[in-house]
């Protein structure tokens, strides 16, 4: 017991020399030394872990100090407590110390003040939808807190629900009204203006007679068709999968301006190179051999790839020719077809006499280049051996 206080004894002197060691120092000061801590105090209950503290700060401990970085970090501290609802939070105090290896060790006290709260959430516009029905879409309730983050989800969810209802215009923006510092709480307000409801018009290939890629082809992979309410989600599906074929450097799909409730869409695409060419070779003492591959990736303009496949040598030759449909009958599976043929070069079998002695005087000389494969059964008749 009594070794275990020394050492707690100990551990408390060697802190105590450490903290006298620290010297304070200005922010000027403290420019380009390394920095070996940050420290958080907080006055009451910790609201926010230290490392997510740390993690939204530039100045990070093991890199130099900078000035210009340090007070944009305490202003972002400050509204990092504001977005989760602690809108009374400030910095109590900074502090800068020096030790005796020119660390900067950094010292900031919080104090959070109270959570504020929801204490009405308010839908302004919206029509034609119910307001419970858009209520819905926020997740938000009054009492919750204000956390801003949320506010700001809702806004967005407000904005898919209508763009997926075909009102692309649609315009949705948050408010913050009321504050009451008695209660902590304050107001929240979306003013919803869904704007005109739109259909897909026509469909319009840039530059088409400049392509060689059909239109057909291109329209296999649109997820829309004229007269469908307009989604940008299926817009943002049909690029992805026109970019997906591999046919196309780029993929735009362009919704230009229009005066009525018909929303047209031009696509314009880059075409990559259709035909391409690869050959190799390889040359050894025993199995010398040379391919090439030539394909064409876009057959007729179908997007159908057509590919020839040629190899001469050792231990195997031949040519295979493939037919690659995509996306058949627009199911979203290739329909591959293949063919060839090739030639593998083995080991003959011969018959040899053994009674035969001009056979004998000649294999038996050429023992060393048949590498022990040589074999000659003793005894009378024909019988085989393996010859390479």
């Amino acid at each position: 017991m009594s070794a275990l206080v020394g050492v707690l004894c100990l551990a408390l002197a060697g802190t105590a020399l450490a903290q006298e060691d620290l010297r304070e120092i200005s922010a000027r000061e403290a420019d380009d030394h390394k920095v070996a801590q940050i420290r958080f105090v907080h006055r009451g209950a910790k609201r926010i872990k230290g490392e997510t503290l740390r993690s939204a700060m530039l100045t990070q401990e093991g890199k130099r100090f900078q000035r210009r970085f340090f007070r944009n970090d305490l202003s972002g501290l400050v509204n990092l407590y504001y977005s989760k609802g602690y809108r009374d939070a400030e910095i109590v105090r900074k502090l800068l110390r020096l030790d005796a290896k020119n660390r900067v060790h950094i010292h900031i006290e919080i104090n959070s003040g109270a959570l504020w709260t929801v204490r009405a959430l308010t839908l302004v516009g919206g029509a034609p939808f119910a307001a419970d029905t858009l209520r819905a879409q926020v997740g938000l309730r009054a009492g919750a807190p204000l956390d801003y983050g949320k506010v700001l989800e809702g806004e967005r969810q407000l904005q898919v629900f209508l763009n997926q209802r075909g009102y692309p215009h649609a315009a949705v923006r948050n408010e913050w009204v009321g504050d009451d510092r008695a209660s902590r709480s304050t107001e929240v307000v979306f003013h919803i203006n869904p704007g005109r409801k739109m259909y897909f018009g026509a469909v319009e290939v840039e530059n088409l007679d400049q392509l060689y890629t059909r239109k057909e082809l291109i329209e296999r992979y649109l997820h829309f068709e004229q007269g469908d309410l307009y989604n940008p989600e299926q817009l943002a599906k049909s690029r992805e999968q026109l970019a997906k074929t591999g046919l196309f450097r780029s993929v735009f799909l362009l919704t230009p301006e229009t005066g009525d409730s018909l929303q047209p869409v031009v696509v314009r695409v880059k075409e990559r190179k259709r035909i391409s060419l690869s050959a190799g070779a390889f040359f050894s003492n025993t199995e010398p051999r040379v391919g090439g591959v030539v394909q064409h990736n876009n057959w007729l303009g179908r997007g159908a790839r057509l590919s020839l496949n040629a190899g001469w040598g050792k231990p195997e030759q031949g040519v295979t020719a493939s037919f690659t449909e995509r996306n058949l009958l627009g199911t979203g599976a290739d329909l591959v077809l293949s063919a060839g043929v090739t030639d593998k070069w083995q080991p003959t079998k011969q018959q040899g006499n053994p009674d035969d002695q001009r056979q004998v005087a000649l294999l038996t000389a050429n023992d060393s280049v048949l590498n022990g494969f040589l074999f000659i059964p003793f005894g009378g008749g024909k019988r085989p051996y393996d010859s390479i």
